[in-house]
């Protein structure tokens, strides 16, 4: 995650962190935390709780970010979340679900997704990536085209993951790490703020109940037992619902997927139906103002 902390981006672009009406009358019978309230994480400061999830595009040729991750990951910002997420960044090129996965293994990676992140941040919000390596989802193809597995004349690439176990049936067996070979001792001394908690995925057969907010008691659980502080996902679709997983204790910050993407300005509109002031970019909120008087 970016820093914010020498940003010099003047308050008429970025807005208040907090957009909650200040007052006795706003404040009486508001709980002292919602989804709308700023959070402090380490270095970092977001102005609410609602965070963009890292969703892969399979857009990208060669790993490198383009046009439509500048727009993609910037109108959530524009639409006023407070950290927006890359997608799955892959660390080796082996390291991908797909060729289309963006990644950031070479400097000349770096250039074009620090052109996101100044944008990001140019809208108020903080920007943060998600590092990955496949494992044994690797090399397949991408979505749109089936999702095989692919070999070595396709664009495929060798697997490696912690077992020898294919993700699939019809997948080749991946090359299995050795004890020296697992990326996890290092975390604890890094560092860990917080735990996006999510689950499921890592096989095509799993069969999970969904539901309305069905992840959201995970979050609950670690935020109570390790003490770290958790972002809740899974199906979280409404305002109000968003701001009572933050108002109850389940967790500290939402991150939303699917949402999103239907409506890239789903956090002004929650702003608007929580009663705060929506945080319109300068460019469209005079237009919009206006537009209400």
């Amino acid at each position: 995650m970016q820093d914010q902390k020498n940003e010099t981006l003047t308050s008429d672009i970025r807005g208040p962190s907090h957009c909650c009406v200040s007052g006795t009358e706003h404040d009486r019978g508001v709980p002292e935390i919602d989804l709308l309230s700023p959070l402090s994480i380490g270095g970092l400061q977001l102005r609410n709780r609602i965070v963009m999830s890292p969703m892969c595009q399979y857009s990208a040729e060669e790993g490198m970010a383009n046009g439509w991750h500048l727009v993609q990951l910037g109108s959530r910002a524009a639409g006023g979340v407070s950290l927006v997420m890359v997608e799955a960044t892959a660390v080796t090129p082996d390291g991908r679900i797909s060729p289309g996965d963006l990644g950031i293994w070479t400097d000349a990676h770096a250039e074009p997704l620090a052109r996101i992140a100044r944008f990001i941040r140019f809208q108020g919000a903080a920007a943060g990536i998600r590092l990955a390596h496949a494992g044994r989802k690797a090399s397949h193809d991408l979505p749109w085209h089936g999702g095989a597995a692919l070999k070595p004349g396709q664009g495929g690439s060798n697997v490696i993951a912690p077992s020898s176990i294919p993700f699939d049936d019809a997948d080749p067996p991946p090359v299995a790490l050795d004890e020296a070979g697992i990326l996890c001792r290092r975390l604890k001394d890094v560092g860990v703020d917080l735990i996006d908690v999510s689950s499921g995925g890592m096989t095509p057969k799993a069969r999970i109940p969904v539901g309305k907010g069905y992840q959201v008691p995970f979050a609950r659980r670690i935020r109570a037992e390790a003490g770290l502080k958790t972002g809740a996902v899974g199906l979280v679709t409404e305002p109000s619902q968003a701001n009572e997983i933050i108002t109850g204790g389940d967790a500290d910050l939402v991150f939303l997927a699917q949402e999103l993407l239907r409506e890239p300005y789903w956090a002004l509109n929650a702003q608007t139906e929580l009663g705060g002031e929506p945080l319109w970019p300068i460019q469209y909120g005079y237009a919009v103002k206006r537009r209400s008087k």
